[in-house]
């Protein structure tokens, strides 16, 4: 595997990182695509495999939350709506903070997360 131009890829991951927040999928295909030329670089590395993660983890949670909370919206109908909308701000909130704080990171071209290289 050759060398890569690690400043271009930074570039490219952070403007991963602002599509995250409006177009996850787009963002999340994106690092699957450069994982491979990333494995090369630790710190580019760590930031695809930390969008990914976060993609994932919020997919599963929205769709646990999004179930539960139709349940209890059927058993329970105020309370069901009561949880759900605050669940989902909690969800949107800790995303976005993931975003952040892998941007602030990336910025500062430090790794993200414990991530190392397979």
């Amino acid at each position: 595997m050759g060398a890569i131009d690690v400043e271009k890829y930074r570039m490219y991951l952070k403007i991963s990182y602002g599509v995250f927040v409006f177009f996850p999928v787009l963002s999340v295909i994106f690092c699957y695509v450069i994982l491979g030329d990333a494995r090369c670089n630790a710190v580019l590395f760590s930031h695809c495999k930390w969008q990914i993660a976060t993609f994932w983890m919020v997919v599963i949670g929205g769709i646990v939350g999004g179930v539960l909370c139709l349940i209890l919206a059927f058993l329970l109908p105020i309370i069901g709506v009561l949880l759900a909308y605050p669940f989902l701000f909690a969800l949107w909130g800790w995303s976005l903070y993931r975003v952040v704080k892998g941007f602030m990171a990336l910025d500062k071209n430090s790794p993200v997360g414990v991530v190392t290289p397979v």
